[in-house]
């Protein structure tokens, strides 16, 4: 009988490709969503409608689910420090994880896969180059600290016997993204317009849609063994001035690229945890890189 995986934020931009991941693999799937209304999801998985922040709603429509695993990937994305942002940030995904958490109690999951981030981590990373997940996190905005309650909340559930694994990744590219700072790089480019790049020295990692999918699906399987609570995932690292020259390089096009001078940041996250694990281990950030650029340059030229 196949694994039955629940998954949450299903009609995100990063659930749709989990749920893709999963029927591939011959996973059962429920999907939660807001609405059952326009929620566009593929035929083949059960669908519960209901709002993560209530907690007798989440009771009510989850009480009878016994899923193998649980993926978590539901949750309000903003770097606002306004009160609406907060509000959101609250209600979406510290009451939506505490509540889920709460309901799983009292279930038999064998896995527990959270969507985390590398938003938790402090500014510069204790070594000088890359986040480790032993880094003590220190987050500068209300969705990373959000995020890294998060994962002290699913921590809970491993006194029912739940393993639990919080991923935490970079900004997330492809699969049809048109913004972002690669999609926006890639398509001045190959229209031959100059970039503009304020924060040349900030270092940050990228991941892949369809490779964070796969992880988080390999994560939920009681075959894959997993390598700690917390793991870093991504293609890879760059300074952001390097990302604009190699994709400069990869279109075969030469434009001229403006150098900012604001302050460096520092988002790169090591993945040495994930890349000795040959399930978890992804293609190259210049892999990835490639075909979207050759990608891009295909719909420009049929466009």
């Amino acid at each position: 009988m196949p694994d039955t995986v629940l998954v949450t934020g299903a009609p995100g931009y990063l659930g749709q490709a989990v749920l893709k991941e999963l029927l591939s693999d011959g996973k059962k799937v429920i999907a939660l969503v807001r609405s059952h209304k326009d929620h566009g999801l593929p035929e083949g998985i059960s669908v519960v409608a209901v709002d993560l922040a209530h907690a007798g709603a989440v009771t009510q429509a989850l009480r009878d689910i016994r899923p193998d695993a649980v993926i978590h990937a539901a949750a309000e994305i903003t770097n606002g420090t306004d009160k609406q942002s907060t509000e959101l940030v609250l209600s979406n995904n510290i009451r939506a994880t505490l509540n889920l958490a709460h309901v799983a109690l009292s279930w038999p999951t064998k896995r527990f896969v959270l969507c985390s981030t590398a938003e938790v981590y402090a500014d510069m990373p204790s070594n000088g180059r890359s986040h480790r997940e032993c880094d003590l996190p220190d987050p500068q905005n209300v969705y990373g600290s959000s995020k890294l309650i998060g994962e002290g909340v699913v921590r809970l559930l491993e006194a029912n016997g739940t393993q639990v694994v919080s991923v935490r990744m970079p900004g997330i590219h492809g699969g049809g993204r048109q913004t972002g700072v690669v999609a926006r790089m890639i398509e001045r480019v190959l229209r031959g317009e100059p970039l503009s790049v304020p924060e040349p020295q900030s270092r940050l990692s990228f991941l892949w849609r369809q490779d964070a999918a796969r992880v988080l699906v390999t994560l939920s399987s009681r075959d894959c063994d997993i390598p700690g609570p917390i793991v870093n995932i991504a293609n890879g690292s760059l300074d952001l001035f390097d990302l604009a020259q190699l994709i400069c390089k990869m279109a075969g096009v030469d434009v001229q690229i403006e150098r900012g001078n604001k302050p460096p940041r520092n988002r790169s996250i090591d993945t040495g945890l994930s890349d000795r694990n040959p399930v978890l281990r992804l293609p190259t950030l210049e892999y990835r890189l490639n075909s979207a650029v050759t990608e891009a340059a295909a719909l420009l030229s049929n466009s």
